[in-house]
């Protein structure tokens, strides 16, 4: 994906273009088919923080909102000088990620990489239009925002965590504990995982007045999920 953001150099992007690219009709078909063979899944438990673990989850909710929004600000003005190439993303990522490791550990990097992503995609859809192939649905396209509501200015709380940096401690079908290591931080959760998993990134949102926890997880896999021997009594 990072080989279309390549080709921003000076004004802008380039005309070559990959050959052979599908029709946004083929792509879409294509995705539902991979979708369908795909053993990937998406679990959302609900978290019950204490006040305290609460804190500090709105502690490194805006740890992680202030870091996506100074990734995003300094690539957009590069890219609206017509600066962003490769190279330019790479120096801004390792900048701020040395920036907040301290307070994220390696997370820091998690933000990152999805703010790249977020770029990937921009780019992509650049090539798109360039090409005439964007979707009719698409009619503005503008680079990656911040994390921040529009209308009052408060940042998103969104935070990310790297998939060996937590781990799962069902105590019934339906509850537990996930422990996430680097923050001295369990918290309980309501939720099914129905599956033997392999876990992904740890995605945790705040969302009118309740956290969730997003767990991409790869059914059929050697899970990480560790059983303490828990009882209800313990809740």
């Amino acid at each position: 994906m990072g080989k279309y953001a390549s080709k921003m150099s000076g004004g802008g992007i380039s005309e070559a273009c990959p050959p052979e690219i599908p029709t946004p009709l083929e792509a879409f078909r294509e995705l539902i088919e991979r979708r369908k063979r795909s053993n990937k899944r998406t679990v959302r438990l609900r978290l019950f923080p204490n006040r305290f673990k609460e804190e500090t989850l709105f502690d490194i909710g805006l740890a992680c909102a202030r870091l996506w929004n100074e990734l995003n600000y300094e690539k957009r003005n590069a890219f609206f000088n017509g600066e962003l190439t490769i190279m330019k993303r790479d120096e801004i990522n390792k900048k701020y990620y040395h920036r907040y490791k301290e307070v994220l550990g390696v997370n820091a990097g998690q933000v990152a990489n999805k703010n790249d992503g977020a770029w990937n995609a921009f780019f992509e859809l650049l090539d798109l239009r360039k090409q005439r192939r964007l979707p009719p649905h698409i009619r503005k396209l503008s680079p990656p925002g911040y994390w921040k509501d529009r209308e009052t200015s408060e940042k998103n709380i969104h935070i990310l965590i790297r998939n060996d940096r937590y781990y799962l401690e069902p105590i019934s079908e339906d509850e537990g504990y996930i422990v996430l290591e680097g923050f001295d931080l369990r918290i309980r959760y309501a939720g099914r995982i129905r599956w033997e998993v392999k876990q992904g990134r740890l995605d945790i949102i705040y969302v009118n007045g309740r956290w969730f926890a997003l767990v991409p997880i790869e059914v059929g896999v050697e899970p990480k999920i560790k059983f303490k021997g828990l009882c209800k009594a313990q809740l």
